[in-house]
């Protein structure tokens, strides 16, 4: 299954909502997933020596394969599991997670005001994580 929405996420913006996600005690410590085997099973099977660009079929191959691995629940509920914003790669957020975010977002935190260059972009994370989407994948940028 391709997901709905793919929300991109900047190297800034990820640090961001690591650090408001910790303020808030929703982040969950969870290592990310080794899916470097199905990169390397996907590249033999589609006789590449490397990532292909992203048009490529290898691309929606290797999204469904590792659906499961990319959308691995946090070890608790109404947190987001750290992994998610602190590796880069495309990760899924569950619903739990989803909620989680969009509320640590919303939520006032004394003295603090979102960064101005960064104001946008959590807008429409926001908005990206309140659709009707079964699956939102959030693409976190190296």
């Amino acid at each position: 299954m391709t997901p709905a929405r793919t929300v991109p996420i900047s190297p800034a913006l990820a640090h961001y909502l690591w650090w408001r996600l910790a303020w808030l005690e929703v982040s969950a410590a969870a290592p990310a997933p080794d899916l470097s085997r199905w990169t390397e099973r996907l590249l033999r099977r589609h006789g590449l020596r490397e990532p292909p660009a992203a048009d490529h079929p290898y691309w929606d191959e290797w999204r469904e394969r590792t659906r499961a691995e990319r959308a691995q629940p946090p070890p608790g509920r109404g947190t987001v599991a750290t992994f998610k914003l602190a590796a880069p790669g495309r990760w899924i957020l569950v619903p739990d997670e989803r909620t989680a975010l969009a509320d640590a977002l919303r939520s006032r935190i004394e003295r603090h005001e979102v960064p101005p260059a960064l104001a946008d972009a959590v807008q429409d994370i926001v908005l990206s994580l309140v659709g009707p989407e079964e699956v939102v994948e959030i693409d976190v940028v190296a």
